[in-house]
C-alpha cells in the first residue's frame, strides 16, 4: 500500500515538473517576444526621432495645460535654445507677441473641437520675422483620451513675400485700370466735343455753301438763261447738290446730331429710330421715360451712341423685323434695352477681339459704359433674337416724370 502511495507521489511531482516546465516555456517566449517588440518599438522611436529632428520644420507637442511636451532641434534653434531646455515650459510664456496669437487660437480650437487645423503665424525668431504656416493634429491616450496637440509648423516666408508682391502687382493694376478707364473716359469726351465742333462748322460753312451755291444757280437759270439746253444742265446741277447736300447732312447726323445739343436725346433717338428704319426696313418699337432728359449731357451722349451702335449691330449681322427699345427708371438706374427678333449669337464669341464683331461693336458699348458706371448686359442665344441692356446709375437728386410713347 505504501509502495502504491509512493508511486502515485512521483508521478504527481512528475506531472507537476513537467507542468512547470511548459509554464516557464512559455514565459520565456513571452520575454523573448517582449524583447523582439521593444527592440522593434526603439528601433522605430529612434528612426522617428531622426525623422523628427532632420526636418528643416518646427515640430512640438502640446499638453492640455498649454505645456510644451517635445520640441525638435528646428525649434529649438529658432527660439536660440536647446529643445531638452524647453520642455514644460509653457509655450505662451515661448512665444510673444501679438503676431503669434492666431497659434494660440487655433491650439484652443483643437483641443475644444478634438479636430486637426491649420494656421498661419509670424513668428519672430533669430533671423528675423519668419511667417509659418502650421498643421496641428490632436493626440490620444490608449484610452482615446485627447491628451496634447502636435503641431508641426512649415516656414512660409518665401511665399507670403511673393504674395506680398503679388498683391501689390494687383494693386497697381487695379489703379492702372481705373486710369484707363479714366482716359478712356476724357477720350470719349475730347472726340465728342470733335465732333460737335466739326459738326457745327460742316453745318455752318458747308452747308450754308452748298445752299448758296442752289440759289445762285436757281437765279441764273431764272434771270439770265434761255438755252434751254444750258437750262437742264442747270437743273441736274442742282439735283447734285441737293443730292450732296443731303450726304452732307446724314453725315452730320451720325457725327454729332445738332438736335442732341438742341432738343435732348429723346426727339434725337426717335429722329434717329424713323431714319433707321427707313434706310433698313426694320420696325423699331421705341418707348421712353422722361427721366432720361434729366441726366447730364455726358451721359445723354453715351446712351446715345450706345443706341445707335446697337441699332447699327442689329442691321449688319441680326437678320432681324423688329427692335423693341425702352429706356425706364428701375430703381435708382436708368434701363436702356435694346431687343431685336434675329437670328442671335452666342454673346462671349461674340465679343472676342479676333472675332467678325471685334472693332467697336459690342465691346465699344462696354468700353462707352464703364466711365461712367455704367453696366452692360448681353442676353442671346443662336435662333432667338437678342436683348442689350445698358444699366446707368443715377444720383438721388435727379428727378423722374411720367412716361411717354411713341
Amino acid at each position: 500500500m505504501a509502495l502504491l502511495v509512493l508511486v502515485a507521489a512521483i508521478i504527481f511531482v512528475a506531472g507537476l515538473i513537467k507542468s512547470h516546465r511548459r509554464i516557464i516555456q512559455t514565459q520565456r517566449e513571452k520575454l523573448s517576444l517582449l524583447q523582439k517588440s521593444e527592440l522593434i518599438l526603439r528601433s522605430s522611436e529612434r528612426k522617428y526621432r531622426t525623422l523628427v529632428e532632420s526636418m528643416e520644420e518646427a515640430v512640438f507637442v502640446i499638453d492640455t495645460q498649454g505645456n510644451l511636451l517635445f520640441a525638435n532641434q528646428y525649434f529649438g534653434r529658432l527660439l536660440r535654445s536647446k529643445p531638452d531646455l524647453l520642455i514644460n515650459k509653457p509655450l505662451r510664456s515661448l512665444l510673444t507677441g501679438k503676431s503669434v496669437e492666431p497659434l494660440f487660437g487655433s491650439v484652443d480650437q483643437a483641443f475644444e473641437s478634438s479636430l486637426a487645423g491649420k494656421t498661419e503665424y509670424k513668428l519672430n525668431t533669430y533671423k528675423g520675422e519668419l511667417w509659418f504656416e502650421a498643421m496641428l493634429v490632436p493626440q490620444y491616450n490608449d484610452h482615446g483620451k485627447l491628451v496634447s496637440i502636435l503641431c508641426i509648423s512649415r516656414n512660409i516666408t518665401d511665399r507670403k513675400a511673393l504674395e506680398d508682391r503679388l498683391q501689390a502687382l494687383v494693386s497697381t493694376l487695379k489703379k492702372q485700370h481705373e486710369v484707363l478707364q479714366s482716359l478712356s473716359g476724357e477720350v470719349y469726351r475730347v472726340q465728342e466735343e470733335e465732333r460737335k465742333r466739326i459738326s457745327r462748322e460742316l453745318h455752318d460753312e458747308i452747308g450754308q455753301s452748298m445752299t448758296a451755291i442752289d440759289l445762285s444757280l436757281q437765279l441764273i437759270k431764272d434771270r439770265h438763261l434761255k438755252n434751254k439746253g444750258l437750262k437742264s444742265a442747270i437743273t441736274e446741277c442742282q439735283h447734285l447738290v441737293q443730292q450732296t447736300a443731303d450726304k452732307i447732312h446724314d453725315f452730320l447726323f451720325e457725327l454729332r446730331p445738332p438736335i442732341l445739343d438742341d432738343l435732348g436725346l429723346i426727339p434725337a433717338m426717335k429722329f434717329y429710330s424713323r431714319g433707321f428704319s427707313k434706310r433698313t426696313g426694320i420696325d423699331v418699337h421705341f418707348r421712353c421715360d422722361k427721366a432720361v432728359e434729366t441726366i447730364d449731357p455726358e451721359r445723354k451722349t453715351m446712351m446715345y451712341r450706345v443706341y445707335q451702335e446697337g441699332l447699327n449691330n442689329v442691321a449688319k449681322h441680326a437678320n432681324a423685323e423688329n427692335i423693341d427699345v425702352s429706356i425706364e427708371k428701375v430703381a435708382r438706374k436708368i434701363l436702356l434695352t435694346i431687343t431685336d427678333d434675329g437670328a442671335g449669337f452666342m454673346p462671349d464669341s461674340a465679343l472676342d477681339r479676333s472675332g467678325d464683331y471685334s472693332g467697336f461693336g459690342l465691346l465699344g458699348i462696354k468700353e462707352r459704359a464703364l466711365p461712367f458706371g455704367g453696366k452692360v448686359v448681353i442676353d442671346s442665344q443662336p435662333g432667338q433674337g437678342a436683348c442689350l441692356s445698358l444699366e446707368l446709375p443715377l444720383n438721388l437728386s435727379q428727378q423722374f416724370y411720367n412716361t411717354q410713347e411713341s
